[in-house]
């Protein structure tokens, strides 16, 4: 078990690297205008590597939390967000296109957001994070409804890959901060 969780904070702070990785290359592309987009579909890959190993992570470390509901809600959301991105995904790379199904990208997200910000507060109840690092997750989902990747609005995805570096960082170092 102690391989797994090893396992599972590496994919949590990979991932959390990837993603923030992403907002900065998008944050630093500029900015799309009425009937011009900023262009970032050729990051969607990189973005769905990022939510497979939040997943992953989430998946793992709610396992040992074995009862918790909510932290099985939140491996719940962030699956279904990386499946529903991932659709958005498999159409750019088959079509070709520079253009994307608006709908399944921000829902895929906007899942893997909540559910992230519902798995920090798993976290922070079972003591296994520090407060920081609950507050980083929850930042994310909390803003995500008023983000938009086309302008400078995107840096508030930013926290969402900090929260999932710092989990890595905690669980890997053992930081328990006290079981509830």
């Amino acid at each position: 078990m102690e391989f797994m969780s090893r396992l599972a904070s590496m994919a949590a702070m990979i991932g959390g690297l990837i993603w923030a990785a992403a907002v900065v290359a998008t944050a630093l592309r500029p900015s799309g205008v009425p009937a011009a987009f900023r262009p970032t579909v050729d990051l969607y890959p990189t973005e769905l590597v990022s939510f497979i190993l939040m997943a992953i992570a989430t998946k793992a470390l709610a396992a040992s939390l074995a009862r918790d509901r909510l932290a099985w809600a939140a491996v719940i959301l962030v699956w279904l967000g990386a499946a529903v991105f991932s659709v958005n995904v498999a159409f750019v790379i088959t079509t070709g296109t520079d253009r994307d199904v608006w709908v399944t990208d921000y829902i895929g997200k906007f899942l893997v957001f909540f559910g992230s910000g519902v798995f920090g507060v798993a976290l922070l109840r079972r003591g296994l994070v520090p407060v920081g690092v609950a507050i980083l997750m929850l930042v994310t989902a909390v803003v995500s409804p008023v983000t938009n990747d086309q302008d400078a609005r995107v840096l508030l995805w930013l926290p969402l890959g900090l929260g999932w570096v710092a989990v890595g960082v905690a669980t890997l170092r053992g930081v328990k901060m006290g079981v509830r």
